[in-house]
């Protein structure tokens, strides 16, 4: 195999590539616009839900408990079975 010739590639490579794109036209103040912030939810902590919610946190999102107990365990009988 005979070493490659310095710019003996580039070439070949601009005979294969496509035309470059047009560039991109600039954006101004105006051609961008945002859409409006949803509307705050107040949470009534008189009145009662009609069946039971699930537990939420104190940023609204609901609460996921991950038990690492029983993940660890599935992965020492995995290993044991594998013996």
């Amino acid at each position: 195999m005979s070493p490659v010739q310095a710019g003996a590639l580039m070439q070949q490579i601009s005979a294969a590539m496509p035309p470059a794109l047009a560039p991109s036209p600039v954006l101004s103040v105006d051609d961008v616009s945002e859409p409006p912030l949803p509307p705050v939810m107040t949470q009534n902590a008189t009145s009662a839900p009609a069946a039971e919610a699930p537990k939420t946190s104190a940023n609204g999102q609901p609460k996921f408990t991950a038990s690492v107990f029983l993940s660890s365990l599935v992965m020492i009988i995995a290993a044991l079975m594998m013996f």
